[in-house]
């Protein structure tokens, strides 16, 4: 039997047809392989892009900045500011302190070998034999590169562990 079709039901057909094949098509590129009725070449996925959440673990860069910053370094005393020894003084003049260092360090401004800018915060250190989180502060001044292996958490990159570099 042959049916006989308006002049525009070519058109319609065509129209669905090609619709079909698309929507055949494209359940078949996103079906995993393995799943029931899927059979997804893997070069076809090989062309899809892979997800990016971040920088990758472990990056190489010197320390720019520590947080919290370390206490300024207290001002060198002038001859006029220094008091006179007396002969009843026995006290030698002390020499300006070091700039304390605070006991915890929350995180850190890494400056990559990429050129990259990442801050850290630090989570629980696997191993401090190393560097550790207070070891940061004298990185600022030397500009000795460390190794920084992280997670990522959210937005945030979580250090666990820190070496040199070097």
């Amino acid at each position: 039997m042959i049916a006989i079709l308006p002049a525009r039901a070519p058109h319609r057909l065509a129209i669905a047809l090609a619709l079909a094949v698309l929507v055949a098509g494209a359940c078949a590129e996103t079906t995993a392989p393995g799943s029931p009725g899927g059979s997804a070449n893997p070069s076809s996925l090989a062309s899809l892009p892979a997800a990016s959440s971040g920088p990758a673990s472990p990056v190489v860069g010197t320390v720019i900045s520590v947080d919290p910053p370390a206490a300024p370094s207290p001002a060198p005393t002038t001859a006029r500011q220094t008091a006179k020894p007396t002969a009843k003084s026995t006290a030698k003049p002390k020499s300006p302190a070091p700039s304390p260092k605070p006991a915890v360090v929350r995180g850190f401004t890494l400056l990559t070998t990429g050129g990259d800018t990442l801050t850290f915060k630090i989570g629980t250190l696997d191993d401090t034999s190393d560097i550790q989180a207070t070891d940061l502060y004298d990185r600022l001044s030397s500009q000795d590169a460390i190794r920084v292996y992280f997670t990522i958490d959210g937005d945030t990159l979580v250090v666990y562990h820190m070496e040199d570099a070097g």
